[in-house]
């Protein structure tokens, strides 16, 4: 704090007390609104049509569908997608029945389309939110009203959570992450109290989160690996075994209500099954063989021993048949187009996903090496090995980016009170001033760096490159929604549409087609497989006869997107269609709409 001279009612001057913290708070957070407004300004919104990506708009067709047959409860089989065989949805209840519920008035008014369209804008915001606020009360036992604003701010606005919250999102994602985190709050409140109601709400939230979005499994686990071990560390109570009792029964509800599509004994990784219960079973039986042994046993070794005995349990129940395992049916060379399920293999992308990451890891290392106390020991030691796993995930899967951002977040509330505290001991005690600068300075260098992660990406790349004249890239854009009305006028409903895998869930909601294969591995009979047999073959005449097999009645295409498409070379189809110089069996149909780079053919 510093003090300014004011007046006061009787002549004289009094000082005035103003909180520095304050004045810093205010302005990081300047900062990361400032970063935040010029990344929502370098984001290009050309070809949203209305929803965020294609997993929007495969859900907004799919419940609308389901809507329309009257299924409240969306069936998984959706016939207008994945030609003849259709296409196994593995989204689960939860969130669809949130979106739905919430939208049952709008959509009584308007219809479900114009509903989800009305919502669409304000969705993925709202989800932002919810997990800025989720960060911010996990850390809330722990920190001042700074901390809690700082978790808030770096979980909600790092990159790769952000890319999940923009205008138009309806995804899942973040709301699994909201859960996980909030579950993380719920076991920094059962440690603090040694409170069974809610360490069972720890694991209430935990399992809810894997039933909305299966992918929240890791950070779960890095939030139940931290209670287990810091708990143990500690020499507590049974917390986290009763955290993983609440979750397996969760997990077994949400198999048994809502199973895969494939069975009720099916493992699939993409949904809640029975793996993901049986994965809480085994740390049920870690966290309470480490808790009968009273600390006499690393907690460690028990959990591995365990693990191993859980897997060749596994191994034994899937060698009976007693269960069956998905095997994705989904071209590896066609993964390369989906944008989250990439690894980090560019520059651009390592900056936006890992360099918020390096901030947390090094100050959870570092407080664990000057925090006496035998709990926050354990407790930051354990957080940094948790980021450092969903550090390792994000560069297989950038989608795991997300999970590891929003625990950053949480973990960057604790570490700006912490780290500030440890810097006044520092210069109680007469050590270095330097160094106790450089500690208290450390969480608004983190903050600065995160927010950085923002903006640099971007530098390089824009504005975007002007494509040269007479390329595809400049014979106009290849926005759908631009031509929707057009396709509706030109072919019967109902037509199956082959086109690019990115675009196909755009003509589900945009038109009233069925399209042949999108980004996705539930297809029934090897579709995506299908769709590069037949862009990557050479022989039209081959091409024909795998359209007329598959009942394709129309080709919608973009050539800058069918040039690109795997197995797509000089002299195949995919490159003929590329050219615009097809075969005449393939008959051109006006779109009569200027400035588009989209070709539709009929298919005699």
């Amino acid at each position: 704090m510093f003090y300014r001279c004011s007046a006061s009612p009787h002549g004289r001057r009094r000082p005035k007390v103003i909180d520095r913290s304050r004045l810093k708070t205010a302005a990081q957070g300047a900062g990361l609104a400032l970063c935040l407004v010029l990344y929502l300004s370098m984001q290009d919104y050309s070809e949203i049509d209305f929803f965020r990506d294609t997993d929007d708009h495969l859900r907004v067709a799919w419940l609308t569908w389901n809507l329309s047959q009257g299924h409240f409860l969306p069936q998984p089989l959706f016939p207008r997608d994945g030609g003849l065989d259709g296409l196994l949805v593995h989204w689960t209840l939860p969130w669809n029945l949130f979106l739905t519920g919430m939208l049952a008035l709008p959509a009584w008014l308007v219809g479900w389309p114009e509903a989800f369209r009305l919502a669409a804008p304000l969705i993925g915001p709202a989800l932002l939110g919810a997990v800025g606020t989720a960060a911010s009360w996990t850390v809330a036992p722990l920190v001042n009203r700074q901390g809690r604003i700082v978790a808030a701010a770096v979980a909600a606005s790092s990159p790769v959570v952000l890319g999940y919250g923009l205008p138009g999102g309806l995804d899942h994602h973040l709301a699994g992450i909201a859960l996980a985190m909030a579950g993380a709050g719920a076991a920094v409140r059962g440690l603090q109290n040694h409170s069974s109601a809610w360490a069972a709400c720890c694991g209430m939230a935990l399992a809810a989160a894997v039933w909305t979005a299966a992918d929240a499994l890791p950070l779960c686990l890095v939030v139940a690996g931290v209670l287990l071990l810091t708990e143990k560390g500690t020499g507590q109570s049974n917390v986290s075994a009763i955290a993983a009792a609440a979750a397996l029964v969760v997990s077994c509800v949400a198999v048994a209500v809502d199973p895969p599509a494939t069975g009720t004994f099916t493992i699939d990784a993409y949904r809640m099954s029975v793996f993901h219960a049986s994965v809480w079973l085994v740390f049920f039986g870690a966290a309470a063989s480490a808790d009968a042994m009273r600390g006499r046993v690393n907690p460690l070794l028990v959990a591995t021993v365990v693990g191993i005995a859980g897997a060749v349990g596994w191994g034994a129940i899937l060698h009976s048949g007693l269960a069956a395992i998905i095997v994705v049916d989904f071209p590896a060379d066609m993964l390369n187009r989906i944008a989250e399920m990439r690894p980090i293999d560019t520059m651009d992308r390592a900056l936006r996903v890992l360099l918020p990451l390096i901030p947390p890891i090094c100050v959870a290392l570092w407080t664990a090496r000057y925090t006496r106390a035998p709990r926050a020991r354990w407790a930051w030691a354990a957080t940094a090995l948790g980021l450092l796993a969903l550090a390792g995930l994000s560069v297989w899967h950038v989608r795991f980016g997300a999970h590891a951002q929003a625990a950053a977040g949480a973990v960057m509330g604790v570490a700006y009170l912490k780290l500030q505290l440890l810097a006044r001991a520092w210069r109680r005690q007469a050590v270095s001033s330097t160094s106790a600068t450089l500690v208290r300075s450390a969480p608004s260098l983190s903050v600065a760096v995160i927010a950085m992660a923002h903006v640099v990406p971007m530098v390089p790349s824009w504005p975007p490159p002007v494509a040269a004249e007479g390329t595809p890239e400049a014979q106009g854009d290849c926005v759908l929604s631009r031509v929707a009305n057009s396709i509706n006028a030109a072919l019967p409903a109902g037509t199956t549409v082959l086109t690019d895998i990115n675009m196909a869930p755009r003509l589900l909601t945009l038109t009233m087609m069925r399209s042949f294969a999108g980004p996705y591995h539930g297809y029934r009979g090897r579709t995506p497989e299908k769709l590069l047999e037949i862009l990557g073959t050479a022989d039209e005449g081959e091409a024909q006869l795998m359209l007329r097999r598959e009942a394709v009645g129309a080709v919608l295409v973009c050539p800058k997107i069918i040039r690109s498409m795997p197995r797509v070379k000089d002299g195949t189809f995919g490159a003929v269609l590329s050219s615009g110089s097809v075969p005449a069996w393939l008959q051109p149909i006006d779109l009569a709409v200027s400035g588009t780079a989209l070709r539709l053919y009929s298919v005699r």
